[in-house]
């Protein structure tokens, strides 16, 4: 009767689109997609092959147990979702991939590619057994490579390399990059990304739009070995940076007579135009959000324990920079190395110098107005600096370390 009243409307049945199933993955193999302890028979022992036998705009749940020790690859539009405290955690991570802007190996917990349409969701995924035994292993927890997506209150940890390694440049909770004239546009959300390597989240490449809201990104702490970042924008990509909470990103190194490189809780290196970052939450770190670009928005920041140097620090022009809460800075509460920058309504409380205007002129080159300070032992420092009592001259910032 179907068949003829599709008829009867001159309609295919190839025109009516198939309803979106719901697979289940369990490795006791019994499992529905909403009762995980149910008797039910499931073919999906593992993540991959529920993967493999989904088709496009279909959910796969992922019930909890020991943890699934396999790196899943997507390569279509699906859900994945977890239960309960479903892990993902290879052991150890294997090199499965390629970075888009140096060609060298990556290894991906999950690894999204050359698709759209990707969610993850309520995902632990854990590279506490990667192991590593050289510099050229970088376990990445989902890396999105040409790929479109969400992924939403996730839980990411421990990607790291073994002993003796803390110093390589690798070790990243969530990457979404673009290359090759192909684009990626994520939305990570409400996350909780910590005990990493090298930075917790970052969006990389031209073709990149990384949205980052009301995630928890946390570094190591003080640490000899290497010069961390919590989220970072870099070499043209896009997006939002709002309401995260960014903290704890320290190399120990690093102090006001000597610096070479500062850790950063948010990083904007070379940043496509427009990016917008208003209402996080930044503490304890060298450089609480270090922009290196022009055409930015940053809003309603509160920034606090910022050491050796400054909160907010902006190298370039044309950037909008107000209503931020800045307090316990050991340098300057915002300094500006360039000219166009609009500096009003910030917050600066207890810092040596309020704003340190380092090129630019008050009246021509960056508008700094109704500003308020307190606690500062000069409101707008214009030129070089003289610290008093640590007999350090200085003219310039020491350099972020970004992922390449």
């Amino acid at each position: 009767m179907r068949t003829l009243a599709y008829a009867a409307l001159g309609l295919s049945l190839c025109a009516v689109p198939a309803r979106a199933a719901n697979l289940v993955v369990d490795r006791d193999g019994h499992a529905t997609p909403s009762n995980c302890n149910a008797s039910t028979v499931t073919p999906y022992l593992t993540i991959q092959s529920a993967i493999d036998a989904a088709g496009p705009r279909d959910t796969i749940t992922v019930c909890p147990g020991s943890p699934y020790d396999e790196q899943p690859v997507i390569t279509k539009p699906l859900t994945l979702r977890g239960k309960g405290d479903a892990t993902v955690r290879p052991s150890p991570i294997a090199d499965n991939t390629t970075s888009l802007t140096t060609g060298n190996p990556i290894a991906a917990g999950i690894l999204v590619t050359e698709t759209t349409g990707v969610t993850i969701e309520s995902l632990t995924v854990d590279g506490a057994d990667g192991g590593g035994t050289d510099c050229l292993k970088n376990p990445v927890g989902i890396y999105f490579r040409n790929a479109s997506g969400t992924v939403q209150n996730a839980a990411v940890r421990n990607m790291r390399l073994g002993a003796g390694l803390e110093g390589c440049q690798g070790g990243l909770g969530i990457l979404v990059q673009s290359g090759e004239g192909a684009t990626a546009d994520v939305l990570v959300e409400g996350s909780s990304v910590h005990n990493y390597q090298k930075n917790g989240i970052t969006g990389q490449g031209a073709g990149t739009t990384l949205d980052a809201m009301r995630n928890r990104v946390t570094g190591l702490g003080p640490t000899p070995h290497i010069a961390q970042n919590g989220i970072q924008l870099s070499a043209g990509a896009g997006g939002n940076i709002q309401k995260n909470v960014v903290a704890n990103h320290v190399w120990t190194p690093c102090t006001f007579e000597q610096c070479l490189f500062v850790s950063t809780n948010i990083l904007l290196f070379n940043p496509a135009e427009g990016v917008v970052v208003k209402g996080n939450t930044l503490a304890n770190s060298q450089v609480s959000l270090y922009i290196i670009g022009s055409g930015g928005s940053f809003q309603g920041n509160d920034v606090t324990q910022t050491s050796p140097s400054d909160a907010l620090a902006v190298v370039g022009g044309d950037n909008t920079l107000s209503s931020n809460k800045v307090s316990h800075a050991e340098s300057a509460g915002i300094s500006l190395d360039g000219d166009g920058n609009s500096v009003r309504r910030n917050r600066v409380n207890e810092a040596p110098i309020g704003i340190w205007n380092i090129n630019g002129t008050n009246s021509i080159g960056n508008g700094i107005q109704t500003n308020n300070f307190f606690n500062v032992g000069e409101e707008v420092h214009t030129g070089s600096l003289f610290a008093p009592g640590r007999g350090a001259l200085r003219s310039a910032h020491s350099a972020p370390s970004p992922v390449s």
